[in-house]
This record gives C-alpha cells, structure tokens and sequence, in this order.
C-alpha cells in the first residue's frame, strides 16, 4: 500500500525498524528467509527512492552477505536484485561504474539466458551511455535490446516509450533521415497509444523533435522552444511526471531549451 501510494520515506522508517526488531529478537531462522532477504531488497530501494544513496549501498552489501547464509539457500534468487541495486546507485554516484557492473552482470551465466534479466541489461547500458553522452553506443545498445528473442512479447507501453527514447537518441546523432522514418515508424506501431492522456509526454516529445528536426530558422527554433517550455511547465504540476519515460524527458527538456537561449 505505502509503494502504491509512493510514500517511499513511510516505507523506510516502516521497513529499518521492522528488519532492527526482527534482528534484535533473533527471528530471522532459515525458514523465513526468504522474507528477509525480501525486507532487505526493499530496504535497499526504499533509500534509493528517498536519494540515501551511501546507505542504499550500505544495505545492498548486508543483501549480498545474506544472500550467502545458510549455504547460499537463496543466492540465486537475489542475485539480480542485487547486482540492481548497485546499478540504481551507482547511476547517480559514479556512471562508469555503473557500466562495469553492468558489464560484470552481462557476463554471468546465470543471467544470460533470462530475457527479463537482458531487457534490463540493454536499457540501463543505454541510459548509461546515453547520460554519458556517447549516443553511438547507445544507439547499439537498443539495438541489442531490439534483437531480443521475447522483444515483440514485451508490454507495448515500455516498447512504445523505448521507440521515443530512439527517437531522441537518432536526433542527438543528427541522423535526421533515420529520425524521419522512425518517426514514421512509431506512429504506425503506436497508434492506438500517442492519444491516450497517460501518454501525452511521448506525443509531445514526437512533435518537437520534428519540428527540431526541420527548424533552420530562427523562427521556427523558438516556436519549439516555446513548446518545450510548455511541457516543462506542466510537468512542474504532475507530482513523478518525469519517471514515466525511460528517458527523464524533463532534463532533456531542460538541456534543449539551454542550448537554443
């Protein structure tokens, strides 16, 4: 109920004092823990949601050390939660870290078979590149993703705001041939879903970028500008607005309109 209702801070206070009660009554035994290892998983993300990002990695280490009790019981299990939660931190702390982590990841053989551990994979070494600025390999990074046996089975909403984060990527490389087609592309895959209100973002983001796609004059720049600045606005009233794609739209936003002043 608290993560519905995204009351991340409840949830910390609820979950650290719940696991130090559980720890200081020794009630943890093998035959409940899995749920251990569970409050620790939400402990972890719970501090990352709230920015504690040292104590989210703090906890993510007591993870991994549990994770090897009882002869590693349920090591398996966890292991992509916790090889997650050193990618979620280290995003934000260290991005180049966060690759090699991703890297070391890619290479288990316990994950390279799992196409919902893969879809994870591809999307976080392109947000990663992306953010680093290295678009070329972000580009091949979706490209990877979109070569994924299961990838037409994925839930259409996440593929429809991949194809947008694409679209982005495509303008970035000044690939506006591409950009064009895909453009095309997307509206025909997506078109039961650019006119639904919870998608107003992406529909909004496809029509600037093809207006920043053609727009040589200075005219033309500062009518997208000015729409930019309108989604800005709005999405400053639209309280978690900016986790709906897999790109953080708003920051994007924020960079075209510094860069068209």
């Amino acid at each position: 109920m608290l993560l519905q209702k995204h009351q991340y801070k409840v949830l910390e206070d609820y979950l650290l004092k719940t696991f130090a009660d559980f720890e200081k009554e020794s009630l943890f035994n093998r035959n409940n823990h899995d749920t251990k290892l569970q409050m620790l998983t939400y402990i972890v993300n719970s501090l990352y949601k709230n920015n504690k990002l040292k104590e989210s990695l703090e906890y993510a280490q007591l993870l991994n050390k549990s994770m090897k009790e009882f002869g590693g019981l349920l090591f398996d299990k966890y292991l992509f939660y916790y090889y997650n939660s050193l990618v979620i931190n280290y995003s934000q702390l260290d991005k180049n870290k966060a690759l090699e982590i991703i890297d070391e990841l890619s290479a288990n053989e316990k994950i390279k078979n799992n196409s919902f551990y893969q879809q994870f994979i591809w999307i976080n070494r392109f947000l990663l590149l992306f953010d680093l600025k290295d678009y070329h390999k972000a580009a091949r990074s979706l490209t990877k993703l979109y070569l994924l046996k299961d990838y037409k089975n994925y839930d259409e909403t996440i593929r429809y705001k991949i194809a947008v984060a694409d679209l982005i990527t495509r303008y970035e490389l000044s690939d506006f041939e591409t950009l064009a087609y895909k453009i095309k592309q997307t509206a025909k895959d997506f078109k039961h879903l650019s006119n639904r209100k919870d998608f107003v973002d992406e529909k909004e983001i496809i029509g600037a970028l093809k207006l920043l796609s053609v727009a040589s004059e200075k005219m033309n720049v500062k009518s997208v500008i000015k729409k930019l600045i309108e989604f800005k606005n709005r999405n400053k009233k639209i309280k978690n607005a900016d986790e709906s794609g897999i790109i953080h739209y708003n920051n994007w936003v924020d960079e075209k309109i510094n860069q068209h002043k």
